[in-house]
């Protein structure tokens, strides 16, 4: 199965969120999964990822949807995400 990451982060520019996309997937691949390597959405501000994920996560899709935002502090069971 695919695997698509909605990612916080490239700003509202697109020259920005492709700097993003491209170094979310070096980073990947440096790692050592460029056999497995998903796709990145750079979505800017982190309430974008949110809603561009659950978009994408409430709709069938060829994909699976994956959520990476930095934490603004510690997570806890009332805010999940």
């Amino acid at each position: 199965m695919k695997i698509k990451v909605y990612v916080e982060g490239g700003g509202p520019s697109k020259s920005l969120q492709i700097d993003c996309r491209h170094a979310m997937s070096t980073f990947v691949r440096k790692a050592g999964l460029a056999g497995s390597m998903p796709g990145f959405v750079a979505c800017g501000g982190r309430d974008d990822a949110k809603e561009d994920f659950e978009t994408a996560a409430k709709s069938p899709k060829d994909y699976l949807p994956m959520l990476l935002v930095d934490a603004e502090g510690p997570a806890t069971a009332k805010d999940p995400w």
